[in-house]
């Protein structure tokens, strides 16, 4: 059963939501931080072992309900005045109500790329979280069973991530490859077929490309794109078809684009 109580801005319990403006190393080791009304309410709707939950007055019995059903017998819940959540966010504009959870287990590779016609996605030196961030939230709105994400890629689990995301990251599955041209050529090896999201070499367009099939959709950082090792792991390069004389989408964008072709191809070979 959950602990409620009323706190003041020194409760040793909001030390690590002091994070926000700053960096999250005030958030225990294996935890991540959801803000806002959607993302706490999918946090309580989901599995993840919440800790601590911060939220003003009119929030306590907004959230009530999800709170009784929570099963964690020592799950904080913490009531403070919006002065106290201005005071750690160190802006006004906020909806004053967060929460502390565990991060779920990943699951292993094998698992993802096994599921029922896999639609994977890779991330490649994405480094800028809320571009991450919004990668998960589309990638949750598009039915992707797992995201891959690789070395210099920010966490979907920080903060602005999280946030971003909509709490997306508790919809998709998230694998952490230490090496991401082995991890595409393990999926090659499961019939998982790779294609590099990029405008330059040999390539075809995302109107010619077979996404029905059990597919990887790898995009890049956004300075450099997809990196050489990993193209040359993957099958294909693929690129949007874009109006004469542009070439350049935002990595959200470009994940929307090839997604929605992905959703829709396999709508089309369904019916």
């Amino acid at each position: 059963m959950s602990r409620t109580e009323t706190a003041a801005a020194d409760h040793p319990d909001l030390k690590p939501f002091f994070t926000l403006r700053r960096s999250d190393a005030n958030v225990p080791e294996g935890c991540f931080i959801g803000d806002g009304r959607k993302v706490v309410r999918r946090m309580l709707e989901s599995p993840a072992r919440l800790r601590t939950i911060v939220l003003t007055e009119p929030w306590l019995d907004f959230f009530r309900k999800g709170i009784e059903g929570r099963p964690e017998t020592d799950l904080r819940v913490l009531v403070v005045p919006k002065a106290v959540v201005d005071g750690i966010i160190g802006y006004k504009v906020h909806q004053g109500v967060m929460a502390l959870a565990e991060i779920p287990s990943a699951p292993e590779l094998e698992e993802i790329a096994t599921s029922p016609q896999p639609l994977l996605v890779a991330l490649d030196g994405i480094a800028d979280a809320e571009n991450v961030g919004a990668v998960v939230r589309t990638c949750a709105a598009f039915g992707v069973t797992g995201l891959i994400v690789g070395p210099r890629t920010c966490s979907p689990w920080v903060r602005r991530a999280v946030r971003v995301s909509l709490g997306g990251v508790l919809r998709v599955p998230i694998h952490a490859s230490a090496d991401l041209p082995e991890t595409l050529r393990a999926l090659e090896a499961r019939g998982v077929a790779s294609y590099a999201a990029h405008i330059h070499g040999e390539n075809r367009s995302s109107w010619e490309t077979d996404f029905a099939r059990p597919t990887c959709l790898v995009l890049g950082g956004e300075a450099e794109g997809v990196t050489a090792p990993v193209i040359a792991a993957c099958r294909h390069v693929v690129y949007i078809p874009m109006a004469p004389g542009w070439d350049c989408l935002n990595v959200t964008a470009s994940a929307a684009a090839f997604l929605y072709e992905a959703a829709r191809s396999r709508s089309t070979s369904s019916a």
